[in-house]
């Protein structure tokens, strides 16, 4: 996971659409990611989905959305708070205080951030939750589970999945290489 892309795409979202609440942002950040990972065969986020009631949910965005002072290091803590501001109401909204450079992502991550933004940007959130309730991979997971790649990618055919899939894996063992050489 990295955090630095996770507060670049929460920036980027709030920029765009202001006081975004926390349910609206998880919801875009779901169909952005699966966007990517559909037509790119990465994610954007690189977050794991588990099945709750409101839908697809990323934990460790939430976790930063929540900002559970605990789980992150004091140079997150500080870049995320150069970028964004959590208003402490029910609903939680999110608001840019800083914009990022857009270098910060890929042209291929802006064309699907700005793709999301455009089709459901103007969504009420209750309404991008009813999306989530009819997505392959919502019904077909059990509650708190996480959402697999292949229930993601059931939209395409048996062998790009496989395909699919198969890339994933590779990233995920030379994520978890480079992480035992760096820490």
């Amino acid at each position: 996971m990295d955090d630095r892309k996770i507060i670049n795409v929460l920036t980027y979202i709030s920029s765009k659409i202001p006081r975004v609440t926390k349910l609206k942002v998880l919801k875009l950040i779901y169909f952005a990611d699966k966007f990517h990972l559909l037509k790119y065969g990465r994610s954007i986020t690189g977050v794991k989905y588990y099945k709750w009631s409101y839908g697809p949910v990323a934990k460790d965005i939430l976790n930063f959305i929540d900002y559970s002072s605990e789980m992150l290091s004091e140079h997150t803590k500080n870049y995320l708070s150069q970028h964004l501001e959590f208003a402490p109401n029910k609903l939680r909204t999110l608001s840019c205080i800083e914009p990022i450079d857009e270098d910060e992502f890929s042209e291929s991550e802006l064309d699907c951030l700005n793709q999301v933004l455009e089709q459901y940007g103007s969504v009420p959130a209750n309404q991008l939750v009813d999306y989530t309730h009819k997505e392959y991979a919502w019904i077909h997971t059990p509650i708190s589970a996480e959402i697999t790649i292949d229930k993601i990618a059931h939209e395409l055919s048996a062998e790009q999945r496989e395909e699919l899939i198969e890339i994933n894996r590779e990233m995920e063992r030379t994520d978890k290489e480079i992480n035992l050489i760096f820490h």
